[in-house]
């Protein structure tokens, strides 16, 4: 098992020399598509709001787009009983109802994938989903298997995956039980019988969850996660003999059925060693503290052998053998009071008398010891019931996620000014991650903005697009433009330069969700679905 490795962008797909952001003044074209039913907004009641409730809303997305066919899909919602799955078709920038679900079979966090072309996988927010193949359904079944977690209705499905050589679909979701973030990953077969999960449990929600080709499970988080494979319970102490002490000796007590003969007795007593042998019972071993061998004895009592062990210093043991434990220690009432009155000048009942002056604590005296120390950010990396990877992230924030191919999932995180693209598929097996791509600066870019809503890349990570909470969205594209900049200071030609677009939505609606294919980029509001061009612009 390979546990703990490193997160390193690879410095060919760096580039240092890059000098920022040209802004372009030049009008994007815009289309807007108005709805024919406003969008399904799904919002969390009040008495559920906590941290980690909002933590899980902030993944979700109203706006899935298919990857295999690059189509857009939403969820509306026509009447009070009814909610539509609806789909776009960007060729011929028609909208057309794919199906209809009533609305107590969708919960909080809907979700679409596509694990395979022509297949799609519904997710109706509380565990239950239905897997369709064109508009017919296959199956349904639910990802939550334990009682306890039936009544959950906040269940976030993150990524979908499908072995089709062994028949097996796995998904991969979030939720909450309690006060504790749940990540699971549940396999099914072919027609939606459930197989067997894995379950992780940790304090905080992840900010990416994928499935990668060959089925592990990558997930990032703030906090600590830990799987049953970590929880096992510990074998249970043998024991072989009972003691008990105070403050002169330590007596040992051997149990036998039977009346023990003193040839079946051989006990030698060292300062430090002591070695039993009686009958079937053998130990031999340092002791916990030295001892007078010659004030030390052993005789056979009705029901077994004592040993007395004569202490060489008076103090408490906490076991007879120093290297392991297999005794049974019997408190009696005068040792527990020898104790207590050796520490009562430790506690009193009487007020402690306040200090006139107190002595200031200088900070430069703490060492790094003393410091509380949090988690770091890190990134897990489970297969077949065991950890593969732990990596620490440190300050590299993860910032958005899409898929680089119909079924690669992969995440933006900054580093540094920048922000490196790490596909959840890592041709280097001694890495969770693979480094595929860099957005220039966009680290710098994202760390200045306050009112962000969105941010995402197409799969071929031509541009980002930074979407405001309304009416404003921000292109960022490195192209080599031919401009007559010069630094201020050394008058040196700039060269390495990348285009800023800064496109104004004629809509006072909130944004519900973005998507950027290479071509165009998707806005969707309650009543309207906004088209952006972003190539369509002259330098």
């Amino acid at each position: 098992m390979e546990f703990n490795s490193e997160v390193r962008p690879r410095r060919e797909l760096m580039n240092p020399n890059f000098e920022g952001y040209k802004l372009s003044l030049r009008n994007v074209p815009t289309e807007k598509t108005e709805l024919e039913h406003p969008v399904a907004v799904f919002t969390t009641r009040q008495s559920d709001i906590a941290y980690l409730t909002l933590s899980l809303y902030a993944q979700h997305s109203l706006l899935f787009v298919d990857r295999w066919t690059s189509a857009l899909y939403w969820f509306s919602q026509p009447n009070e009983e009814t909610f539509e799955l609806v789909t776009f078709n960007p060729n011929t920038s028609e909208t057309s109802s794919l199906l209809k679900l009533p609305i107590p079979d969708i919960h909080a966090l809907p979700t679409i994938h596509f694990p395979v072309s022509n297949v799609y996988f519904i997710s109706h927010g509380d565990g239950s989903f239905a897997v369709y193949q064109g508009p017919e359904k296959k199956f349904c079944s639910s990802i939550l298997q334990n009682e306890e977690d039936q009544n959950c209705k906040a269940v976030l499905v993150n990524d979908v995956k499908i072995d089709e050589e062994k028949g097996v679909i796995y998904v991969a979701a979030s939720f909450i039980r309690g006060k504790q973030a749940i990540v699971v990953l549940a396999r099914f077969d072919k027609d939606g019988k459930f197989i067997a999960a894995d379950e992780f449990k940790g304090g905080a929600i992840c900010s990416f969850v994928a499935i990668s080709s060959d089925f592990a499970i990558t997930f990032i988080s703030d906090k600590l996660y830990r799987h049953k494979c970590d929880e096992k319970s510990p074998e249970p102490k043998k024991i072989l003999y009972k003691w008990r002490q105070n403050l002169n000796d330590v007596v040992l007590f051997f149990e036998f059925d039977h009346k023990v003969d003193k040839s079946e007795v051989n006990v030698s007593v060292r300062r430090n060693h002591l070695e039993i042998a009686i009958r079937n019972v053998k130990l031999e071993g340092e002791l916990f503290q030295a001892v007078d061998p010659d004030q030390s004895s052993w005789e056979i009592s009705p029901g077994g052998v004592e040993v007395t062990l004569e202490k060489a210093v008076e103090r408490g043991w906490s076991q007879v053998y120093k290297d392991f434990d297999f005794g049974d220690e019997v408190f009696n009432k005068e040792f527990v009071d020898q104790i207590k009155g050796r520490l009562g000048h430790l506690t009193t009942e009487s007020a402690i008398p306040e200090e006139a002056e107190k002595p200031g604590v200088d900070c430069n005296q703490y060492e790094d010891i003393d410091r509380e120390t949090e988690f770091e950010r890190s990134i897990f990396r489970f297969k077949d019931g065991d950890w593969t990877h732990k990596a620490s992230l440190s300050a590299n924030l993860p910032l958005f996620w899409n898929f680089i191919t119909p079924t690669e999932k992969a995440i933006a995180m900054r580093h540094d000014v920048d922000a490196c693209l790490w596909s959840s598929n890592s041709s280097d097996k001694r890495v969770p991650l693979g480094h595929v791509g860099t957005f220039d600066a966009v680290g710098y870019i994202h760390a200045g903005k306050q009112n962000l809503a969105f941010i995402n890349a197409p799969p071929n990570n031509g541009y980002v697009c930074i979407c405001e909470q309304k009416r404003r969205i921000l292109l960022y594209k490195h192209e080599n433009l031919e401009t007559n900049l010069r630094h201020r200071g050394s008058g040196r030609k700039v060269n390495e330069i990348g285009r800023q677009q800064v496109v104004k939505i004629d809509d006072d609606e909130a944004f519900l969700g973005l998507q950027c294919n290479d071509d165009a980029l998707y806005l969707l509001t309650k009543n309207s679905l906004w088209r952006v061009i972003p190539d369509d612009v002259e330098n």
